[in-house]
């Protein structure tokens, strides 16, 4: 049974998401879209007011009334509320400050050695996180005059999954193994037991962030992630299943080849394992000229882009081959799920028409092609940008209390 308290708090986190939705709204259409009263709209937005979540505001855009007066409306408070969200990527680690309000990133930091915050021992990216954190809030609290910024939360976003049930996690582009992942977590809360703490999976953050950002109407849809590593976030009925931990589903594992190569997860013939970034170089190295092949450090679905825009037979093969690959994982996926809309995100993105075009055309080839005719496929926004807002809005939506902001905790997934 709820108490007046978690009442109290959901219809905070209501007014405050709507507002920061739609970017400027009066008491009186809020009132109406949440289907509160007027009296208690305006507690509850004289309470976010008083804790400098948002500010009222005679906004420009709207109409005027009938009195000719511009409407007073709500509006999120900016350059107040900030969250940390610290990127553990197996390319290099950062930490950008979040507006609580806005999404937008205010500043990015390294983590780590080096001008790419690559870090070769993750036993290390606790220390050199809680180190990157406490220098740059330090600084950026000197630099402030009058008005000091609060960080509410910290949100560690890594590649791999999350059991939150058994407080471990798992990276293979960050070399965590099952154990370590254990120990990681349980060190966590030593290290960062004065804030609230939020570890969630790049995917699934991209993903809410294409909620947020896109007002999607679908209520069903899956966000796929594709880079080093192959990942997807399902969404039913408006909630992500499994959250943040990005244990509901391995789509980069699914098997479209039993005699293809190996996996890094063990097993044979992987989605990830044939058309993954970390794949590509050894699966086509045979098939680019010597020339070509010589000048390459690796090969990515951007080199792939690139080469097969020129009409180079290898990379217009292995762009095919990718869609092939990806088409015949989104059957199972569809058969299953039978999503609204798949987005297409991550590095993946930059494959462009050709592989588009090939997907669609494999999708309507499907068996069951009046499951397949309702699902709609596009390419996703900037990735690092998406999981910003969604990693921010995610850990606002769900573990930061409005009514007490600064509870300290840790929360998985």
């Amino acid at each position: 049974m709820k108490t007046q308290p978690i009442i109290k708090n959901e219809n905070l986190k209501a007014v405050y998401q709507a507002v920061c939705r739609s970017g400027a709204i009066s008491r009186a259409a809020l009132a109406k879209k949440l289907r509160l009263s007027k009296p208690t709209i305006s507690i509850l937005a004289d309470e976010l007011i008083k804790g400098g979540f948002l500010r009222e505001s005679a906004d420009p855009g709207e109409q005027k009334s009938r009195a000719g007066r511009k409407p007073i409306c709500l509006v999120p408070q900016t350059d107040v509320h900030r969250i940390a969200v610290a990127h553990w990527r197996s390319g290099g680690c950062w930490m950008d400050f979040v507006d609580a309000g806005t999404g937008i990133c205010v500043e990015r930091v390294r983590i780590g050695e080096g001008p790419d915050g690559h870090v070769d021992d993750c036993r290390l990216l606790l220390q050199l996180t809680r180190s990157t954190f406490e220098e740059a809030c330090s600084r950026r609290s000197s630099m402030q005059k009058d008005q000091k910024e609060s960080i509410l939360a910290l949100c560690i976003v890594l590649e791999g999954m999350l059991d939150p049930d058994r407080k471990r996690l798992i990276s293979t582009p960050l070399r965590i193994s099952w154990e370590e992942g254990g120990r990681i977590l349980s060190e966590t809360e030593k290290y960062f037991r004065d804030l609230c703490v939020g570890i969630f999976v790049d995917t699934a953050c991209a993903g809410y962030g294409e909620m947020i950002t896109q007002h999607l109407e679908e209520r069903d849809f899956a966000y796929i992630n594709m880079g080093d590593g192959i990942g997807a976030s399902l969404v039913l009925h408006g909630k992500m299943l499994g959250g943040a931990s990005g244990s509901a589903t391995q789509f980069g594992h699914i098997c479209v080849d039993p005699d293809g190569p190996r996996c890094r997860c063990g097993g044979y013939g992987c989605f990830e394992a044939l058309s993954s970034e970390y794949a590509l170089y050894e699966r086509y190295r045979d098939r680019i000229p010597a020339g070509c092949r010589d000048a390459m450090n690796g090969l990515s679905y951007e080199d792939l882009a690139r080469h097969s825009e020129t009409g180079e037979e290898w990379a217009v093969l292995a762009v095919n081959e990718t869609a092939d690959n990806f088409s015949k994982a989104v059957r199972n996926l569809i058969t299953l799920f039978c999503p609204e809309l798949i987005i297409i995100g991550g590095d993946g993105t930059v494959l462009g028409e050709r592989f588009m075009d090939r997907v669609e055309k494999n999708l309507n080839r499907l068996d069951y092609l009046f499951m397949a005719s309702k699902v709609k496929t596009v390419l996703g926004g900037d990735t690092d940008q998406l999981v910003d807002i969604g990693a921010a809005g995610y850990m606002i939506d769900h573990y930061i209390s409005l009514a007490d902001p600064y509870r300290p905790g840790l929360h998985i997934g």
